[in-house]
């Protein structure tokens, strides 16, 4: 049982970290995007195709691992710790939810844009990209709390 012990530390400890870097990194997002709102239609677009062409290659492989690792967790854990594991768990589906729901058209709606020449509206669809940007942001700090938390719920430390 030894081995069932450290295999669940790692799994566990790995599902933290994933989910908190993920957390991390839309948190320095969304207050880059904050400030980014006082820059001309141009230069704002460029950014944003910018940024969107780089976590269209890093964001799938790293929403994967995250959900890999922490239904992982729900099944090493058993108790409280998994209840609240649960929880993280439904939380990292629900800003991958809003990420390919919500964000990802508008980006598939950006990318098509000539910086300098952006529809008219394209501060109403800045402003709702970091609405629901602010949005998974929060929900994604809440499922790294949820996940940290996991650990105070019951020893995982011990076999």
């Amino acid at each position: 049982m030894a081995n069932l012990s450290v295999i669940r530390s790692v799994v566990v400890l790995l599902a933290i970290f994933v989910t908190g870097l993920l957390a991390g990194v839309m948190l320095g997002v969304a207050m880059e995007q904050q400030t980014a709102q006082k820059l001309p239609e141009a230069a704002w677009t460029l950014r944003q195709q910018n940024d969107d062409a780089l976590f269209r290659k890093v964001m799938p492989f790293t929403f994967i691992a995250m959900m890999l690792l922490l239904v992982a967790s729900i099944f090493l854990l058993h108790g409280r710790s998994r209840m609240v594991m649960v929880a993280a768990t439904v939380a990292a589906l629900a800003v991958i939810i809003v990420t390919a729901g919500w964000e990802v058209p508008i980006n598939n709606e950006i990318v098509k844009w000539t910086p300098g020449n952006a529809p008219a509206d394209w501060t109403s669809i800045r402003d709702k990209w970091l609405h629901n940007h602010w949005l998974r942001t929060w929900i994604g700090v809440l499922a790294f709390g949820c996940a940290l938390l996991s650990t105070a719920m019951g020893n995982i430390w011990t076999p």
